[in-house]
């Protein structure tokens, strides 16, 4: 802190607010920062054969003290947060579909060992 001219005794949120008044903001203040999933992975007889993605919203929208707790996303941002993974996964060949407010990932069965 005291290469920015805070005192010892500041706190996380005081450099924040340094860096908002100094530097025109900081990442936390771009909303996808604040989005993201709970993966949950379902097995057959040892081998992967699904994921469920649980989108889940860490507040950007709420008072400061109340960010970064991680909440199921409303039906409108858990779509927006599946819609933008998906985006984000095709080049690399995954499929994610949008179900009953999750996120889905189908894995195919792998040949016979």
């Amino acid at each position: 802190y005291r290469g920015v001219e805070l005192s010892a005794d500041s706190r996380t949120v005081d450099y924040y607010d340094y860096r908002q008044r100094t530097q025109g903001g900081y990442f936390t203040q771009d909303a996808w920062f604040w989005e993201s999933v709970v993966a949950m992975p379902r097995f057959e007889a040892g081998d992967l054969r699904e994921i469920r993605l649980l989108p889940v919203t860490l507040g950007y929208d709420t008072p400061r003290s109340r960010r970064g707790r991680p909440l199921l996303a409303g039906p409108e941002l858990g779509q927006k947060i599946i819609d933008d993974l998906a985006s984000l996964s095709a080049p690399f060949g995954t499929d994610i579909r949008y179900e009953d407010g999750v996120g889905v990932i189908t894995v195919p069965a792998s040949e016979p060992r």
